[in-house]
Formats: C-alpha cells, sequence, structure tokens
C-alpha cells in the first residue's frame, strides 16, 4: 500500500525508504523549504555521491507541489529526487520550484537511470546550475535500461554557466539525453540561457551509440535559446537540440528564437552528425 504525503516534511521523508510507493494525498505548499537547512533549503531525495537512488515510485495523482527551494550551488545531482534508478514518478506537477545546483540538475530528478519511466508531469519554475542542467531532468542515462518520458511538459526557465572546458550540456527539458532514451509527447516553453557547449530548447546534447538510437515523437520547444559560448571550435545552439549524434526525430518542432555566438547555430538543432534523422520535424 503506498504511503501518503500531505505536507513538506512528509516529502522529505521520502529519504527514509528509497523503495517505497507514495502517493500525495492533497496539494503541498512547500514555500517553508527556503528556510530549511540554513537555507540550503530541501534536500534531494537519494544520495548521488553515493551512487544511491530512489528506486519506489511516486503517483501526485494530479495535485501539485508549490514553491520548492532548493539552493546547493556546489552539490551534484539536484532537483525533487537526486538519482532515480528504476523510479516510476507519475501524475505530478511542482509549480514555481526555484532550483540551484552544480551538475546534473532538474527540477525533478538531477540524474535519472534504469527503466526511470516519467509519465504526465509538468514543471515551472527557475532553475540554474554549472553543467547539466534541465528543466525537468539534467541527465538522462542508459546505464543497463533508458529513461523514458511521456506525456510531460517543462515550462521552466534555464540558466547554465558553465564554460567549454567543463563540457556543458543545457535543455528546457532536459540537460543530456543517452542511447536508447525516449521522449514522447513532450514539450517545453520555457527561455534557455547558457554560456555552454551544448544548449537546446529542448534538449542540449542528445548522443546515442553503439546503434541505440535517442528518440523523440511528436515533441517541440517554443522558449527563446542563447548562449554566448564560444571556444572557437565546438559550441552548439539549436531551437530544439544543441548537439545530436545518433538520435531519431518524428513529428517534432522548434519555434522559438535562436542567439548564439558559438560556431554551429541552428533553428532546429545547431551540429548533427550524419546519424541524425529527422522525419516530418
Amino acid at each position: 500500500m503506498a504511503i501518503i504525503i500531505r505536507n513538506a516534511t512528509q516529502l522529505q521523508n521520502m529519504a527514509n525508504d528509497l523503495t517505497a510507493d507514495y502517493e500525495l494525498g492533497c496539494d503541498i505548499d512547500a514555500s517553508e523549504t527556503s528556510s530549511w537547512n540554513a537555507g540550503a533549503g530541501f534536500l534531494p531525495v537519494g544520495n548521488y555521491d553515493g551512487d544511491i537512488g530512489f528506486s519506489g515510485s511516486l503517483d501526485g495523482k494530479g495535485y501539485k507541489i508549490y514553491s520548492l527551494v532548493i539552493n546547493r550551488g556546489a552539490t551534484h545531482g539536484i532537483g525533487l529526487f537526486s538519482i532515480a534508478d528504476g523510479a516510476i514518478i507519475s501524475n505530478l506537477t511542482l509549480i514555481n520550484v526555484d532550483i540551484i545546483g552544480n551538475s546534473n540538475v532538474g527540477s525533478l530528478i538531477g540524474y535519472g537511470r534504469n527503466d526511470t519511466l516519467i509519465t504526465n508531469c509538468l514543471v515551472s519554475g527557475d532553475i540554474s546550475g554549472l553543467r547539466i542542467v534541465g528543466g525537468m531532468l539534467g541527465l538522462a542515462a542508459y546505464d543497463t535500461n533508458p529513461v523514458i518520458f511521456s506525456k510531460c511538459f517543462s515550462s521552466v526557465n534555464v540558466t547554465a554557466t558553465g564554460a567549454t572546458s567543463t563540457s556543458s550540456k543545457c535543455g528546457g527539458f532536459v540537460g543530456s539525453m543517452d542511447e536508447d532514451c525516449l521522449a514522447t509527447d513532450c514539450f517545453a516553453t520555457g527561455t534557455v540561457v547558457a554560456t555552454s557547449d551544448f544548449v537546446g530548447g529542448f534538449v542540449g546534447y542528445s548522443f546515442g551509440a553503439y546503434g541505440n538510437n535517442v528518440v523523440y515523437t511528436r515533441c517541440f520547444s517554443s522558449g527563446h535559446v542563447e548562449t554566448g559560448q564560444d571556444d572557437g571550435g565546438n559550441s552548439s545552439c539549436g531551437g530544439f537540440a544543441g548537439y545530436i549524434a545518433s538520435s531519431l526525430f518524428e513529428d517534432c518542432f522548434a519555434t522559438g528564437a535562436v542567439t548564439g555566438t558559438g560556431k554551429y547555430v541552428g533553428g532546429f538543432v545547431g551540429f548533427s552528425q550524419s546519424t541524425g534523422v529527422f522525419t516530418n520535424s
């Protein structure tokens, strides 16, 4: 039987059992988290440094979490969940998040892997980090199995301040997507501003390998995308994706304005290797 969560403290207590099933029982005002932990705010569920992820489930039941605050600019793996490892997150809305982290930073999840499923979720607010930063999720990694997104929406203003030497990746929906990861019926509308290597309105860096493609179906981005980074060679910026390899796009589009000072700038994709495939996009 699922554990019912009705306030911010109970939300934080998910850290006590990373394998349990949880449900929201009402809307939650999490604004009190701004004063938690001497101003550092909510502690992401899971342990990034210990490589221990949340493998249970959270069903939002259509309820909303308002004004979650995380202020941990020196910390990796930042979001409601630090690491999601085979987790199921569904029917959840985060409104007006205020999140600051270092790398692998997202509103919902910092680092997702191993059959993590995210469906019917919505996030909005502001998020910033140094590298691998996304509105919904920082890094979607294959590891042994892919991360899957379905019917999700990010309206988060994303800022990344990493230089090219840090291989920074920044996207309105997800910072970086690895092989076999899949997004279906998802979209991003927030502004993306970065001094980064790879910047996109939906995804900063999309990299399939060994015949395993990253797949986007019926996804779009509409936010303004801007990067001021120029390393004289490899920086790329696009309305949907900054850099892609072994990535498939079907029925996808981007409508936001794109401004970039790097070498590769595009309305849909900044730089595409020969293995990028576009259908009706």
